[in-house]
């Protein structure tokens, strides 16, 4: 029938040991479909910067060749850094737990996908983005919800530096 005064504070204790707190369905769905946005407004910003920003003014003098041949990875990073903000600030006004932490760690952990992404189609590129973006933030998001913040840093330093150990042997 009820609990008696003993069970519930037994209960109580057993929610306040728990190392994760509870990561709630909406939670799951926010940071997956804002990570899917994210990722394909950063390859199509990568785009427009190539297109309007990089090749006009670095491409057209054999004087900026080093940066014309990096144009497509200087314009990833701008666009991830400008959608990236903008998660943040999507993710904390949808009430997300520590946003900023999910974005960076996983923006940082795909930073040098577009050496891979580069070769396909436009619309592949930024289909593969996308997916690869929401899972990164879908990944980060579940690895947020440690509740003692040096852990849930430590783990997702660790997933970070694994998955760009990943990016550059590929």
């Amino acid at each position: 029938m009820g609990q008696t005064m003993a069970e519930t504070a037994s209960a109580s204790a057993t929610e306040k040991r728990s190392i994760l707190r509870k990561f709630e369905r909406r939670e799951i769905i926010i940071a997956t479909i804002v990570g899917f946005v994210a990722g394909a407004l950063a390859w199509l910003a990568k785009m427009g910067l190539d297109k309007w920003v990089m090749d006009p003014l670095f491409c057209k003098t054999p004087d900026t060749f080093a940066v014309c041949q990096n144009a497509g990875s200087i314009s990833y990073v701008v666009a991830l850094v400008l959608v990236g903000i903008l998660a943040v600030s999507v993710m904390h006004a949808m009430r997300l737990y520590r946003p900023l932490l999910i974005a960076v760690a996983a923006l940082a952990s795909i930073w040098g996908i577009a050496t891979w992404l580069g070769p396909l189609v436009w619309w592949q590129a930024t289909l593969w983005d996308a997916v690869i973006v929401a899972l990164s933030f879908l990944l980060f998001g579940l690895v947020a919800q440690i509740r003692r913040f040096g852990l849930s840093f430590f783990i997702m330093l660790a997933l970070v530096v694994a998955f760009q150990f990943v990016v550059k042997l590929i």
